[in-house]
């Protein structure tokens, strides 16, 4: 007996939840990215003052101040100082003179002679009070030094009626900050927004890449293995869709090998039916016609009743291949009493005896004497489970070795019977390959009666057991 099949449980593959999700890593690569995009911020505020020297003493930043200093000197001598501060107030050809100066420059006039303050007119910039003051802040004290160095710009001026000095100062440092802290603003947000962009274009491919593939296996294009570039959902879902296509392309492939073997088994029948017809026809023919003598027809019968029997046989193969193959739902059970089992169970043992098999029956008294009596009760369909039997024991008479006993157990526990058989292969056998119609029919038929099969062959010993 070379069938060698048995019930597995079903493999299932377990993927554990990643803890790494996209949201956790989106959260990540936010704060980081924002906290880059501060730090950015700040150095650039913090070297503000080091920029602006930086671009100054290289020439990049000229204000023009000369221009409008030199006119101011020049219509300076037409311009006369009042002597008092009520006078100045009012002294509109000194308020346009000063008002030659930009939007950033300022200026303060003092007596030449004796150091006097006269007036003063601050930059437009100042008085407007703007954002830019705020942010720009104070510097340190040895920037400030510089900066006036830079700004601050001391001229003796002949006026109209006196001699006073003036000292131009500059604020355009505050414009050139304008520009510094909006290109400082405009780097931090791109810092801040590349490493994000670059993360969703990254998922966006994974999703990219993902739909390719699935619209491939809807093509029917199983081969290409669908490749897990994260460990979050979109990883996560990539090798599922993986092991989908792996399954797909495997049920189609079975499904491919059992249609050929139903073809190979069929071609393989029908020839092998078509024999044994063939010759049984012949016999029947020569019987028909009398040719022979008495012995003659005696053996030609024979020769068509061994025939018939082939032709039995193989007409079983088949029914028990389409029993295996078909999709079959349920049987129509009734209440089976166990000594009905039991019936037949005793009479395929009574045949495997006659047959020359001897068999060990570890079975209970009771349960061999409740074979007369009706016993309890069961749900099944007693067709079928004579074909069980039947192809349990034919199969020991096909494959069996007779130098060996059978052992043949059954029992009844916890309302569920079970039966198990025992036998070694004969040497001849062994190597003999089987299709495993006949256990693969057994499983059927016992899966839709609720119960189970196991078996397993160690060396030359093959074990079935069946539980319902």
């Amino acid at each position: 007996m070379t069938d060698k099949s048995s019930k597995k449980p079903p493999f299932f593959s377990k993927i554990r939840p990643r803890k790494v999700t996209i949201t956790g890593k989106f959260l990540v690569v936010l704060l980081c990215s924002g906290f880059l995009a501060v730090f950015c911020f700040m150095l650039f505020h913090h070297y503000r003052d080091a920029a602006y020297f930086l671009l100054y003493d290289q020439g990049f930043l000229n204000h023009h101040r000369e221009d409008w200093i030199e006119e101011f000197i020049i219509r300076a001598k037409e311009v006369a100082i009042a002597p008092n501060y009520q006078e100045k107030l009012q002294n509109k050809q000194l308020m346009e003179l000063m008002n030659l100066r930009d939007y950033y420059s300022g200026m303060i006039l003092y007596e030449h002679d004796t150091g006097t303050y006269i007036t003063a007119i601050y930059p437009t910039a100042i008085d407007n009070d703007n954002l830019i003051w705020r942010l720009a802040g104070s510097m340190p004290a040895a920037s400030q030094v510089k900066m006036d160095q830079h700004t601050t710009i001391e001229k003796t001026v002949e006026f109209q009626d006196q001699v006073a000095d003036v000292y131009f100062f500059s604020y355009h440092y505050y414009s050139f900050y304008s520009w510094y802290l909006l290109a400082a603003l405009l780097l931090s947000i791109l810092v801040f927004l590349t490493p994000n962009l670059i993360f969703l274009h990254r998922k966006a491919k994974e999703i990219k890449v993902l739909k390719n593939e699935i619209l491939y296996m809807a093509e029917g294009n199983l081969e290409r293995t669908v490749t897990a570039n994260s460990r979050d959902e979109i990883g996560i879902l990539a090798t599922q869709l993986d092991y989908l296509r792996q399954s797909l392309k495997d049920t189609i492939e079975e499904e491919r090998e059992s249609r050929e073997a139903n073809s190979d088994l069929i071609r393989a029948m029908s020839h092998d039916l078509r024999t044994p017809l063939t010759i049984l026809s012949g016999y029947l023919e020569i019987v028909k016609l009398h040719r022979g003598d008495a012995a003659m027809e005696e053996q030609y019968l024979d020769s068509c009743l061994n025939k018939a029997l082939e032709i039995r046989e193989l007409s079983d193969r088949m029914f028990e291949y389409a029993m295996v193959y078909e999709t079959q739902e349920a049987l129509e059970m009734e209440d089976v009493a166990v000594s009905q089992l039991l019936k037949l169970l005793w009479e395929n043992m009574n045949f495997m005896e006659l047959a020359g098999f001897t068999v060990e029956k570890n079975t209970d008294s009771h349960w061999m004497d409740a074979k007369e009596s009706g016993g309890p009760t069961f749900l099944g369909n007693p067709l079928a489970l004579k074909r069980v039997l039947n192809n349990l024991f034919s199969n020991i008479l096909k494959y069996g070795d007779k130098t060996y006993p059978v052992t043949v157990a059954f029992s009844i526990e916890q309302g569920h019977w079970r039966l198990a058989l025992s036998n070694h292969i004969r040497q001849s056998h062994k190597a003999v390959e089987s299709n495993h119609i006949g256990l693969k029919s057994v499983e059927k038929i016992i899966e839709l009666h609720g119960g189970s099969v196991y078996s397993m062959q160690v060396e030359d010993v093959f074990s079935v057991e069946v539980m319902v």
